[in-house]
């Protein structure tokens, strides 16, 4: 879920594509971000990678 979000693919796409509802991905979403540390996507972008430098 997480790949696909951040490649730029709207989640009623990847939802279509998986035969999973829009909410069940927003939640996997919600979650995986959670376990990261982030709060919101775009961060992942930024901290994430600057986490596994250091």
């Amino acid at each position: 879920m997480l790949t696909g979000a951040m490649s730029g693919v709207p989640v009623q796409t990847l939802a279509r594509q998986t035969g999973r509802s829009v909410k069940t991905l927003y939640g996997q979403r919600y979650s995986g971000l959670r376990r990261l540390g982030v709060r919101r996507l775009p961060a992942l972008l930024t901290e994430v990678p600057a986490r596994d430098e250091g």
